[in-house]
């Protein structure tokens, strides 16, 4: 009987560590580096708002010249920006700068 508890309490310990590890976000409000928030949030907003299946830019294929020009539709005033807040326009011109080497 004692060997039972002890294995129980070993396995709830061990969901407890395990779990904390497969938790994981893509972006946090708290501390780390600004430069790979930005990056997160704009990938999590274009995908969400802008790539998803009902979404503007539903199944188009992104390549480099694709995204330049979706930066400068992000820039100005177009369809597309209104679908996201400026934080997010911006987070997300972050993204595809980086994901496309644009820079």
């Amino acid at each position: 009987m004692k060997t039972s508890a002890i294995q129980l309490t070993v396995l709830a310990l061990g969901l407890a560590a395990a779990s904390s590890v497969l938790a994981s976000g893509s972006y946090s409000i708290s501390g780390g580096d600004q430069a790979n928030q930005a990056y997160n949030l704009g990938k999590s907003a274009f995908y969400r708002k802008l790539a998803c299946s009902s979404c503007p830019l539903a199944s188009q294929e992104l390549d480099e010249a694709k995204a330049t020009e979706l930066v400068a539709q992000l820039a100005k005033a177009s369809e597309l920006a209104q679908k996201l807040s400026e934080t997010e326009r911006d987070a997300a011109v972050v993204y595809l700068k980086r994901r496309y080497k644009l820079d």
